[in-house]
């Protein structure tokens, strides 16, 4: 996508990450039974382990700001990019963003701050309101 398309296919993953993300917090929330946020956690970890997309190894939120930090080791996507030089996941950080619009209600973005693809020893994605 990156190599025949370039910033648009980039744009494209996200978008497509996007919408993965507002369903599999749907997908979470039925399979828990809530949307207590422990608990979508807990959820989210089994199912992407399972998945192989990830190791979810820390989620944070702070309610009132309705911000989040999210950390991820063997990010599917940016393992692909080793050595690339800088932040590579485009489809992970939609989901992100996807996944915390339907948490928070309310339209959010994800920024990787840190990657694997760019020398860093795991993902981060700080999500803020868009």
């Amino acid at each position: 996508m990156r190599s025949q398309f370039g910033t648009a296919g980039e744009a494209f993953l996200y978008y497509i990450g996007f919408e993965i993300g507002k369903r599999a917090y749907l997908s979470y929330a039925k399979l828990s039974g809530t949307e207590e946020f422990e608990t979508l956690i807990a959820t989210a970890k089994a199912v992407n382990l399972r998945l192989g997309w990830s190791i979810i190894k820390e989620a944070r939120i702070n309610e009132k700001a309705k911000t989040a930090t999210v950390t991820l080791l063997e990010n599917f996507e940016c393992n692909l990019a080793r050595g690339y030089g800088k932040a590579y996941s485009q489809f992970y950080r939609g989901a992100v963003a996807g996944i915390f619009t339907q948490y928070f209600k309310e339209e959010m973005k994800a920024e990787e701050v840190k990657c694997i693809a760019k020398g860093d020893s795991y993902c981060q994605f700080e999500v803020s309101r868009k």
